[in-house]
């Protein structure tokens, strides 16, 4: 079975799974749906159909997304395509803590003798 395989972004560039949820998002409320009946259109399961709007299944059947291309009249790679008009906000992945502009140095005054 075939499975799409997203790779992470490089240098600012959203990925293809980008692409996806924001094109998932944007065609949804386009359309006036909420999450519970884009999923019906689909053919997805509710909780499903979120989880990939959220994010959270970057790993995709290419038949899911033939599913979602088709309840919108689309092609699969046109959700998975953004043009040049297109911006997205990246955003981080799950369980990874905010990168911070500057690392804190330490208490020097507090400092430990080495080890021995």
């Amino acid at each position: 079975m075939f499975q799409a395989v997203i790779y992470e972004h490089h240098m600012g560039v959203p990925n293809s799974y980008e692409a996806l949820v924001h094109n998932l998002r944007h065609l949804r409320e386009l359309n006036h749906l909420t999450q519970e009946q884009a999923a019906e259109k689909a053919g997805l399961d509710y909780k499903h159909y979120q989880g990939i709007e959220a994010g959270r299944r970057p790993e995709l059947r290419l038949s899911t997304i033939d599913k979602l291309a088709a309840a919108y009249g689309k092609e699969a790679w046109q959700l998975l395509w953004l043009g040049p008009q297109d911006r997205v906000v990246m955003k981080r992945p799950p369980g990874r803590p905010p990168k911070t502009a500057s690392k804190e140095q330490p208490d020097q005054s507090r400092s430990r003798s080495p080890v021995k």
